[in-house]
């Protein structure tokens, strides 16, 4: 077996093992390390996509109960048979579907209400700014 930093694509789905501690998403600090979502499960595997900027505004918008993982890192001693973790941890492995959400399909995959919000702006292009302000209007 083969160990490679990230996901492994071989098919629609990757194996996927992830190592960190559950937050809330009000616990999420980008300046802190790398938080990824775990969402639905798709045809090939689960939806699994690492949280940036623009997506860590969008989440609370959607009507989905999204897992938020902040990742650690392994830390090997040179002899490469020992492994510290940082921490307590928590350890997910299963299957990551190879179409996991990105920013754009995000509101698509997982809010009915707010897709219809959106799909009724009539703009060719949508920013992301007037989407997150479209959102926001519905969400009062």
């Amino acid at each position: 077996m083969k160990v490679r930093n990230g996901f492994v694509t071989n098919s629609s789905s990757s194996s996927f093992v992830l190592l960190g501690k559950q937050v809330n998403l009000s616990e999420v600090d980008l300046d802190t390390g790398k938080y990824y979502a775990l969402g639905m499960y798709l045809s090939e595997g689960q939806d699994i996509f690492e949280i940036d900027v623009d997506i860590l505004e969008i989440l609370p918008f959607l009507e989905y109960e999204f897992e938020i993982v902040l990742s650690k890192d392994l830390i090997f001693e040179p002899d490469g048979d020992t492994v510290y973790i940082n921490g307590n941890v928590q350890i997910w492995a299963g299957e990551a579907d190879d179409h996991s959400s990105d920013y754009d399909v995000l509101v698509d995959r997982y809010s009915v209400s707010n897709r219809k919000v959106l799909s009724s702006y009539k703009s060719g292009i949508i920013t992301i700014d007037t989407m997150k302000r479209l959102l926001n209007e519905n969400q009062k």
